[in-house]
């Protein structure tokens, strides 16, 4: 896993015209199939097929640009004559904070002095925003390790179940990434 995380740290330090949704999607499925016990071809809940065609997409007719807003690197793809507009937002969130437990102690009065820890982790995530100017957007957002966090088509979203969620993580805010390409659409 520490190979994994310095190869996507590298991925994510530089600049790259590389739509990284295809290896996204492989990895959410993988990761998805060993939490939920279904193997990649068996028909699922989440309905990956939905991206999987924007993921193949030749993009070199495409005018490629990159910006970086604050903790988010902005690669975009736009084809005029296709009505296709792709983003693929990467964002960097750090988190340095301690996180307190709260014990209960059942049978007894006696309260337990509250465990703390200290959290300090980095997120990697990437989110997609494609724009074909007759369907409704789509958006999918994916985590190195835990995978992927959410999807929507439109105003329906879908959230994976999964039996961890790691102590502390910080998710990016679409409203945020949504609000910041906004200001660069051409």
């Amino acid at each position: 896993m520490m190979h994994l995380l310095f190869m996507f740290t590298m991925i994510f330090s530089q600049p790259t015209d590389t739509l990284h949704l295809a290896a996204d999607l492989r990895k959410d499925k993988a990761i998805l199939a060993e939490e939920h016990g279904y193997y990649v071809g068996q028909p699922s809940k989440y309905h990956f097929e939905i991206f999987e065609k924007y993921a193949k997409l030749n993009l070199t007719n495409c005018k490629y640009s990159r910006k970086k807003v604050g903790k988010h690197v902005i690669n975009s793809w736009k084809n005029v004559s296709a009505h296709l507009t792709i983003f693929q937002v990467q964002s960097v969130i750090e988190v340095d904070t301690i996180f307190e437990f709260e014990s209960l102690n059942v049978n007894s009065v006696h309260k337990a002095p509250n465990e703390k820890y200290h959290i300090k982790a980095t997120f990697y995530y990437r989110s997609y925003i494609i724009d074909d100017g007759k369907k409704p957007q789509l958006v999918y957002m994916s985590e190195l390790k835990s995978g992927l966090l959410q999807y929507s088509v439109g105003n329906k979203v879908t959230f994976p179940i999964y039996e961890d969620i790691p102590i502390g993580q910080q998710y990016p805010n679409l409203k945020e990434i949504l609000k910041v390409i906004g200001m660069y659409r051409e």
